[in-house]
């Protein structure tokens, strides 16, 4: 199952290994121009598809050839996440203007995941996790957060009781578990952890409300 030609899509560059996370890079708005199979390859081989260029925050040049990205879009049920990899930029110069593109390489199988689980935003809130671990939010969705926390990595399924300062003021309490947990790379004294929200309508109001905003304020910057 891939998106047809003209459906509307969102790209990310950089994409969590684990569907199940319900956490994702941040994406942007995109169209699919054309899906064809790889050239060289048999009429069942691989696939490709064609997408209008992205435009990121900050962007200057395309990822390097093979990066990993993702396609996300929406069916009536749910919402289709595809693995693909950059593979190369193409222009079309079609009247009245020019057509800048991206070839995706599809690397995987689309898995369907549920609407909960793709609201989410990349947002740096103030967290704790107990016994006492504090440390930033990298990413914040209905299913569960992504953070960066002072201190050793946590084991892996041991509960936690995450605490958000959110931007007003307030704070939310969330029972979850520890999805993931590693040695940040670029902050070797903090773990690059992932919670698993146990109830996630529970707080899905609120974390809904706080991500609502967040977009709102990156709209308003031209940020998103």
């Amino acid at each position: 199952m891939l998106p047809s030609i003209n459906t509307l899509v969102r790209v990310a560059v950089g994409h969590s290994e684990d569907p199940a996370d319900g956490l994702r890079a941040c994406d942007v708005p995109s169209r699919v121009e054309d899906v064809q199979v790889v050239p060289g390859a048999p009429a069942d081989g691989p696939r490709r598809v064609l997408v209008a260029t992205p435009r990121f925050p900050g962007d200057s040049e395309a990822p390097g050839a093979g990066t990993a990205c993702t396609l996300t879009w929406t069916l009536p049920d749910g919402v289709v996440e595809l693995p693909v990899a950059y593979d190369s930029s193409a222009v079309w110069n079609s009247e009245p203007a020019v057509l800048r593109l991206w070839w995706l390489a599809v690397t995987g199988e689309p898995v369907r995941i549920q609407r909960r689980e793709y609201f989410r935003c990349p947002i740096a809130l103030p967290v704790t996790l107990a016994p006492g671990l504090g440390g930033r939010t990298t990413d914040l969705g209905e299913g569960g957060l992504r953070c960066l926390v002072l201190g050793d990595p946590l084991t892996t399924g041991a509960p936690v009781e995450s605490r958000l300062e959110l931007p007003d003021g307030t704070t939310m309490n969330v029972s979850g578990t520890v999805l993931r947990s590693d040695q940040a790379l670029r902050a070797p004294d903090h773990a690059d952890t992932v919670v698993r929200f146990d109830d996630p309508e529970a707080a899905g109001d609120e974390v809904r409300r706080v991500i609502f905003a967040e977009q709102l304020r990156l709209r308003r910057l031209g940020l998103d």
